[in-house]
């Protein structure tokens, strides 16, 4: 993408030709059209990424091409001209995916800067397609078993190095900390089928999920007539899972007693049915993971000290989505695509503001409550364009985030002029969050493009692009 291509729709011969010549000075390639007809037919054609739209023209106004516009190439970034302060047009504009809008007359610095700003945000949605194609550095037969890892953040890009080192060995007892839906069963998958003992099973056990009377027998297994209702032989989760890997979900809810005997099978390669004194020899590799502080638990007695030394020869951790948002466009990118797949639905795009929104969530859920906003959001998508009204937003929720990252708090209250300064510091907070992109900072603060321009005149503050209109 070292040339941009820029279409220019306007049927004033004048200002097309002086928008023409500074854009190719400027380096761009640049098609011209004094018609939306011949904007269109221009666009079958040739492949273009900016559309600098005039409102006013014969045929359609240029509301009307931008609809066509963004309904047949909805990458295509729209910037609006308008000869008229119609505030009802430019918000209608903005509304219908114009990236920009400028009054008459324009100069060229202005456009230059909004192109730039667009050009960063075309190259963004490359990088995102770039990802998209090679999400992950496992092979395509390890993520058809596993899934496909998706991020590259420093933290995610050092779990999956982990990951991929501790499938080297066979037998490795290895621990995953995270939170409740990160992703650790999908690490722990990826340890398994990238080893050595990749044809053999994965067996997941949950040990929350298990009522504790039955923990025992579902692990070891049991004979026939060792409890009321034991009718025949049953191997266990460790017999079941022999020459393949354990997965032991929520460790840290396992009663203390049966620690023990875990510990024992890990460490002695057998294990004894219940209600049977034979043994059984097992070999079964270990990958045990918890959303718990196992230290803090140790301390407290709640946990065994030598099962965790024993667990923990190698240490993966997954952080919280919270803590890597720099990953969201991309997971959102690769579950929209997933998603729309699934459901046969025709998802072009999504907007802007949506990532916006996004990056002032803190995802309590983590990745798999970010899977399910996706999945609705595609089964709710009336357009091929997914919209933040897709995701069901808390319209007040930006600005209330944005009040606790400065520091605000509901039970104390605030001077007037410490309530004026933290206006300014959320405004500023906003503009630099939307790349200064005024119209995206005013969404992301839920008001209106004009009431920032006079929260921005209010406190004075100086834009870091310093161009009207942006």
């Amino acid at each position: 993408m070292n040339q941009l291509r820029i279409l220019m729709v306007d049927d004033e011969d004048i200002i097309r030709k002086e928008m023409r010549s500074i854009l190719s000075n400027m380096g761009f390639l640049v098609y011209d059209a004094a018609l939306p007809s011949a904007a269109l037919a221009i666009l079958e054609q040739q492949p273009v990424d900016i559309a600098i739209v005039d409102v006013r023209m014969p045929e359609m106004s240029g509301i009307e091409l931008l609809r066509k516009i963004k309904s047949s190439y909805p990458y295509i970034e729209v910037i609006i001209i308008t000869g008229h302060g119609d505030e009802t047009t430019i918000l209608e504009a903005l509304r219908e995916g114009a990236f920009d809008y400028f009054r008459k007359p324009v100069r060229g610095h202005d456009i230059a800067y909004a192109i730039e700003r667009t050009r960063g945000f075309l190259a963004m949605k490359q990088r995102l397609k770039i990802a998209e194609e090679g999400l992950s550095i496992l092979s395509e037969e390890i993520q058809a078993h596993t899934g496909v890892i998706v991020g590259r953040s420093a933290a995610i890009t050092q779990a999956i190095s982990l990951t991929l080192k501790a499938s080297a060995s066979a037998t490795t007892p290895i621990l995953i900390y995270g939170p409740s839906g990160s992703g650790k069963e999908l690490i722990a998958r990826v340890i398994h089928y990238a080893g050595a003992r990749k044809n053999h099973v994965f067996c997941v056990v949950n040990s929350s999920a298990i009522p504790e009377t039955l923990l025992e027998s579902e692990f070891f297994g049991y004979t026939k007539g060792a409890f009321t209702g034991a009718a025949e032989d049953r191997p266990g989760i460790f017999e079941r899972a022999d020459g393949g890997t354990l997965f032991l979900d929520e460790i840290g809810d396992m009663p203390v007693d049966l620690q023990a005997k875990l510990l024992r099978a890990i460490e002695n390669k057998t294990i004894t049915r219940v209600g049977s004194g034979k043994e059984i020899s097992v070999d079964v590799r270990i990958v045990a993971a918890t959303n718990k502080n196992l230290r803090e638990m140790v301390a407290q007695k709640q946990f065994r000290e030598d099962l965790y030394y024993r667990l923990n020869t190698l240490e993966i951790d997954l952080p919280p989505l919270r803590n890597r948002k720099e990953d969201i466009p991309a997971l959102v990118e690769h579950y929209i695509h997933q998603f729309a797949k699934e459901l046969k639905r025709k998802i072009m795009s999504v907007d802007p503001e949506v990532m916006l929104r996004l990056a002032d969530y803190d995802f309590p859920g983590n990745v798999r409550e970010l899977k399910n906003m996706c999945e609705r959001a595609v089964l709710l998508c009336e357009s091929d364009v997914i919209r933040t009204s897709d995701f069901a937003f808390d319209a007040k929720r930006p600005a209330v985030d944005t009040l606790k990252r400065m520091g605000a708090s509901a039970d104390v209250p605030l001077s007037l002029q410490a309530v004026d300064e933290l206006e300014k510091k959320i405004v500023i907070d906003a503009l630099k969050r939307a790349m200064y992109v005024k119209s995206n900072a005013a969404k992301l603060l839920s008001i209106s493009r004009q009431s920032l321009d006079w929260l921005i005149k209010k406190h004075g503050i100086i834009l870091q692009t310093d161009v009207a209109g942006t």
